[in-house]
């Protein structure tokens, strides 16, 4: 966004903490160039103790031990009472103590648009602050949901209402409030006076077709969080070796040891690579027959990222999670390749047929989810604030 939008004219202004404070990010992404980046510190403890203990752990050379156990120790009920304490403390998020920095940061600055993405949602306060400082048009950009999220949803009571009540504040005074997907955009515009537009992530080059790649693998690149599991995909490949198919699942991502339990007695077709870039991921992809993307149960409303870099890639999405989720809606609408529920079983086997045999895609409308019209419209909404 900072990017696009300078090339159109605006004078761009990123507020950002310093890398210290946030996990690391993909060495091979490119820096923003003419720019101005201002890098604050923040007071945030946790961020503190995660790089003491790093910093411990290469001292002792990586090892870390690891024990197993059945049932709730005492040592696993203090951590779920200090996780509850922690939910209070740290309100909204561990990122709450950046507010006075981002102030300070740029308090003798003026700015017409202040634009808040979230999460965390520490930028929503710090946003609606700034904005309200400077007598700017507050825009709050969401790229997940706040006060309907899953995981607030199982906070307390009282807590969850406190969640609820800090976004109303910001969501009463945005000007204009930014949706990555269609469901988001219409939770949000129940909650809001403001304008709700949809604005997805977009794809840089725009494909006349998706071909499968030269190699007889899926290529997933990223977490098993959330729920989801490679477990049905790997039972629909093993099922499909006694015509020959070679197919391999090569994945790419921190949960290594989940996708190997989950293959079972079919691990022998799931390539582990452990956490790879993100150059080295689009490799992999641009490689592949096809990009993978699991969609989970909790999060129907998203479009996970790695259908942008697939797309990206020219290549087509065997996309595997519930029928009515928004990123299943998306594949079908613009002809992206296959998207099978979990417990499909027939329509997994006949999707990794067509897949190993090589079948290409011709997307539909998807100039509208290209980079220079997402970004054209993001513009055309910000000059209207103006």
């Amino acid at each position: 966004m900072a990017t696009h939008l300078q090339a159109r004219g605006w004078q761009v202004t990123v507020l950002t903490l310093r890398p210290e404070y946030t996990p690391p990010s993909d060495p091979s992404r490119e820096e923003l160039q003419n720019i101005d980046v201002i890098r604050t510190h923040a007071l945030m403890p946790l961020a503190w103790g995660r790089l003491l203990r790093e910093r411990y752990r290469a001292a002792q050379g990586g090892s870390r031990a690891r024990v197993a156990s059945q049932g709730a120790s005492p040592a696993q009920s203090g951590r779920s009472r200090l996780q509850g304490l922690r939910e209070k403390v740290l309100f909204p998020d561990e990122f709450n103590g950046w507010l006075p920095f981002a102030l300070q940061a740029v308090a003798a600055r003026r700015f017409d648009v202040v634009l808040g993405t979230l999460p965390p949602f520490t930028v929503g306060v710090v946003a609606r602050a700034v904005a309200e400082r400077c007598r700017a048009k507050l825009v709050l950009d969401y790229r997940d949901p706040w006060g309907d999220l899953n995981q607030i949803t199982r906070l307390e009571p009282v807590l969850r209402d406190r969640h609820g009540r800090l976004e109303d504040r910001g969501l009463r005074q945005a000007a204009l409030v930014v949706a990555v997907t269609p469901v988001l955009a219409e939770q949000l515009a129940r909650r809001t006076t403001a304008p709700v537009v949809e604005i997805a992530n977009a794809v840089d080059r725009v494909p006349e077709h998706l071909v499968c790649g030269p190699e007889s693998t899926l290529a997933y690149a990223g977490s098993l969080a959330y729920g989801r599991s490679v477990a049905p995909l790997m039972a629909a490949m093993a099922d499909l070796s006694s015509g020959g198919n070679d197919l391999q699942l090569v994945y790419a991502g921190p949960d290594g040891a989940a996708a190997r339990a989950a293959a079972g007695p079919h691990a022998a077709r799931l390539r582990d690579l452990g956490p790879v870039s993100g150059a080295r991921a689009a490799a992999l992809v641009e490689q592949a027959r096809a990009g993978l993307v699991l969609a989970s149960p909790d999060y129907l409303y998203a479009y996970p990222g790695k259908i942008f870099d697939i797309l990206n890639a020219s290549r087509p999405i065997l996309l595997v999670g519930p029928a009515r989720s928004a990123a299943a809606a998306l594949v079908r609408r613009h002809n992206l390749g296959w998207a099978v529920a979990d417990d499909d079983d027939a329509g997994m086997r006949q999707a990794l047929s067509e897949l190993a045999a090589g079948r290409s895609f011709t997307p539909v409308h998807l100039d509208e989810l290209s980079t220079q019209t997402t970004m054209d419209r993001l513009d055309l909404e910000l000059r209207n604030l103006l």
